[in-house]
């Protein structure tokens, strides 16, 4: 059996100081994260957060004035990729293999229904590996998929993942699965039993669900058992960073 890995993606309190919406019928917008590194050097490739705030008008709510230039568009899923750098690379190098999955999820603010304001961990997407690449041996033509790959001379660390278009996407709507509690993003514990659990890389099950976002994404502790709870979701694929409620 595959490994899986469980990543945390978008905007939030930390990077970008807001949440994306999403809605009680579980419509919901992807935001990434600020590209801090990307200055005023953006290439024609390169994304904004202009492309962001009509979807997320779209769903009733209203763009945080802080929030604007150039974003770290990643995951991609209109390119099914996703880079990263660092140690969470690494586990990407240590635990994925062509067949494996990666699950990302993002905590997101409610905007009806009993829990409005209040923030939500949600699976937002889901990739099944076709295979991965040190960003440095991305060519030429495939160097636009992915936002660790845009900008010339990618570092010795960064890694990008591709995608089987059959079996990934962004969700069409979202799957809550936790919230803050106990002071940290946690999983609930009634899901994590029908996951099998996390676990860290030395097999240490994690203490009570624990999500928060860090340098070493835990693992599913029974693949197996995960994708099974996950089809029972009923999960819907879309090749697009964003769509419109209804759509």
């Amino acid at each position: 059996m595959p490994n899986g890995l469980l990543y945390r993606v978008g905007v939030d309190s930390e990077a970008g100081r807001w949440n994306a919406p999403c809605r009680a019928d579980r419509s919901f917008c992807y935001v990434p994260i600020p590209d801090e590194a990307a200055g005023g050097r953006g290439s024609m490739f390169d994304h904004t957060y202009d492309e962001f705030v009509p979807f997320v008008t779209a769903l009733g709510s209203s763009w945080p004035a802080g929030l604007r230039g150039w974003c770290h568009l990643d995951p991609d899923f209109s390119q099914l990729t996703y880079g990263d750098a660092g140690s969470r690379a690494q586990r990407i190098c240590e635990f994925i293999v062509p067949g494996s999955f990666i699950v990302f999820w993002a905590g997101m603010r409610w905007l009806d229904g009993p829990q409005a304001g209040s923030i939500v961990c949600s699976v937002i997407g889901f990739y099944r590996v076709s295979h991965v690449l040190c960003a440095k041996d991305v060519g030429i033509l495939d160097s636009h998929r992915n936002a660790h790959t845009r900008r010339a001379d990618p570092q010795d660390e960064e890694v990008v993942v591709f995608a089987d278009p059959r079996e990934s996407g962004r969700l069409r709507r979202h799957i809550p699965i936790g919230e803050y509690t106990g002071g940290a993003q946690r999983v609930d514990e009634e899901i994590l039993a029908e996951w099998g659990d996390l676990r860290r890389k030395s097999g240490e099950l994690l203490k009570k669900g624990y999500i928060q976002r860090g340098g070493n994404p835990p693992i599913f502790n029974d693949p197996e058992r995960f994708l099974k709870w996950f089809h029972r979701q009923k999960p819907e694929f879309v090749h697009a960073n964003n769509v419109i409620s209804g759509s």
